[in-house]
């Protein structure tokens, strides 16, 4: 198992010699502004954008295609894109020939944050979040900051929504969050949060690749947040419901009294400064609890049929499971009560 180093810098550049002699995965979008990386690939597979590409038929796409170039075992696939594109490509690249090497070269703040690191790979299964895949170790990382000029405001929040999971999980992400400027035009360079985040996800996942333990931490926000991607048909942003599962996972603990209320409500705060109230309303109103309840059973993160969450609380984290029932009993607590 390779050690996935991780290389930070700005200059997108670089990623022709990445790219250079090896088969490469990406997307429409990157594809049609970064095409000059490609140029002396020994193959691209251009895939359609966005979360609906993250199937078996895409995956069967890129195995053909890596058979088609004629990759052998010593042969390194490189994902140049956001998270579909890491997660396809990881995928494919743990069950060609056995295993091969893979590169990741996420292109969105997300992606850079998140998905490039700690080996997850996968793809849905009926809308269903990753539950097929693999842990499978990038070999390398290599986040080139300047990519994120080019990503809509959308895209930027979706990114800031999981770094700021990641803050409410360690003090060095913490403050190099609140070092962040205010938003401008300009607000496209996050060196600092890339690596306090990245540095700390690699140090929980290096201890715990499998995620039987510590790793677990991570999932803060998801259950609830699957659930409304799923229910939602993917209409927003991943990091944007990451933010409304955070919102509802802290409320819910705070109606059941695992959290203290000013803990909920400075997570609350933070994430409505991102997301806006319109997040809110959708987590809270545009489904029932009994929905949500529904989805969040079959999440994969689950123990022995009751449903998986994570609080944090001054940096300290712990897991706790509930059947259905609580499960919703503390999701309608916390939408009339809050």
């Amino acid at each position: 198992m390779n050690n996935g180093e991780i290389t930070i810098e700005k200059n997108t550049a670089s990623v022709a010699d990445i790219v250079r002699g090896r088969f490469a995965v990406t997307d429409k979008n990157v594809y049609a502004l970064y095409k000059p990386l490609f140029k002396d690939a020994l193959g691209v597979c251009v895939l359609d954008s966005g979360e609906q590409s993250k199937t078996l038929a895409t995956a069967e796409k890129i195995l053909l295609q890596m058979a088609g170039n004629s990759l052998d075992r010593k042969s390194v696939a490189v994902a140049v894109g956001g998270g579909v594109v890491g997660d396809l490509t990881g995928f494919c690249a743990s069950v060609y020939m056995r295993g091969i090497d893979f590169v990741n070269v996420p292109t969105t703040l997300l992606a850079a944050v998140d998905s490039s690191v700690g080996g997850k790979t996968g793809v849905n299964l009926d809308r269903l979040k990753n539950l097929v895949g693999a842990f499978h170790k990038p070999k390398h990382v290599h986040i080139r900051t300047d990519f994120f000029a080019t990503l809509p405001e959308r895209e930027l929040i979706c990114g800031l929504g999981e770094a700021y999971k990641t803050a409410l999980l360690d003090r060095g992400c913490m403050k190099a969050w609140n070092a962040l400027p205010e938003k401008t035009d300009s607000f496209t360079d996050f060196s600092a949060v890339v690596e306090a985040c990245v540095r700390f996800k690699k140090s929980v996942t290096d201890s715990d690749y499998r995620e039987s333990g510590k790793r677990k931490i991570l999932n803060l926000g998801h259950t609830v947040a699957h659930a409304i991607e799923y229910l939602d048909g993917y209409e927003r942003s991943h990091g944007e419901y990451v933010l409304m599962g955070l919102i509802a996972e802290s409320g819910m603990a705070a109606v059941s009294g695992k959290i203290r209320r000013d803990t909920y409500e400075s997570i609350r705060r933070g994430c409505l400064s991102i997301i806006g109230e319109s997040g809110e309303r959708k987590v809270r109103f545009g489904f029932s609890s009994s929905q949500i309840s529904n989805v969040a059973m079959h999440d994969k993160k689950n123990s022995g049929g009751r449903i998986s969450l994570i609080i944090s609380e001054d940096f300290c984290q712990r897991e706790y499971l509930l059947d259905k029932y609580e499960f919703t009993k503390e999701m309608e607590m916390w939408k009339s009560l809050l």
